[in-house]
């Protein structure tokens, strides 16, 4: 299946094409900060981003590797984002990484929701894995974000196998709409509901900041929560987006 340009409310992901070389190389390909925790080695040799890419190529039409450029609405390259079958495993796994000067502004979690997204409804993924090394904290909230659990420890290599330490495994299990549409019938979408004292609605962009302000910025409310504690609106836009793109799962009321 070719890989399709996926849209988020500050992200176009697209496919890579030839023409990204210098704009991968200069954004983290070339920067020790960026792979001390993946699996790569940093370069100072832009041949490797013209062979990353020659390699990328050749797997736009996989049905096991499925790889974005992650770019600002305002044409920006940010870093890329990946889910792939490790034939090794037997797993689903996703992989991201961004441009250092993107670091902390919840692009990795827009992009990858979106990417889950895809991989829920167009692959029909029913479950999924995430890898981080242990001291990887930036990562490990990433992972927490999208609703990842924690399964166990696993040995874990990193920067192109020069650091060897313990990485954590997480798993997602995802609802396969395509499966559940024979079980669930008549489903027509999170509707308003009312109470004496309460209105129930569904979510939207719009209701950010009073997410954000309410509730999810309070460590006191997530404190036995699946999710971590919003740093910024960024967090509560990119948490809204996902509800927005869950309003029509059969599974899933919010």
């Amino acid at each position: 299946m070719t890989t399709e340009t996926l849209y988020t409310d500050r992200l176009i992901l697209r496919p890579i094409q030839e023409s990204d070389v210098d704009d991968i190389f200069h954004c983290w390909m070339s920067d020790e900060d960026v792979s001390r925790y993946m699996y790569w080695k940093a370069s100072d040799d832009i041949a490797d981003a013209r062979r990353f890419v020659k390699e990328e190529l050749t797997k736009i039409e996989s049905d096991d590797w499925y790889r974005w450029l992650i770019i600002t609405k305002e044409g920006l390259t940010i870093g890329t984002c990946l889910i792939y079958f490790d034939g090794e495993q037997g797993e689903w796994d996703i992989s991201y990484n961004l441009g250092k000067e993107y670091w902390g502004q919840g692009y990795a979690t827009e992009a990858m929701r979106a990417v889950l997204r895809f991989a829920q409804q167009i692959l029909a993924i029913e479950n999924c894995i995430a890898l981080h090394a242990v001291d990887n904290e930036a990562s490990a909230r990433v992972i927490q974000k999208l609703g990842f659990a924690l399964e166990k420890e696993v040995p874990y290599e990193c920067n192109g196998g020069t650091i060897r330490t313990i990485g954590k495994l997480y798993r997602l299990r995802l609802n396969n709409p395509k499966k559940q549409s024979n079980t669930i019938m008549n489903h027509q979408g999170t509707k308003v509901l009312t109470t004496d004292r309460l209105i129930l609605r569904p979510l939207t962009l719009d209701d950010a900041q009073s997410v954000f302000d309410n509730w999810a910025s309070d460590d006191e409310v997530t404190k036995y929560l699946t999710w971590q504690t919003h740093q910024s609106v960024d967090d509560s836009i990119a948490y809204l987006t996902m509800c927005e793109g869950e309003y029509d799962n059969p599974a899933n009321y919010q």
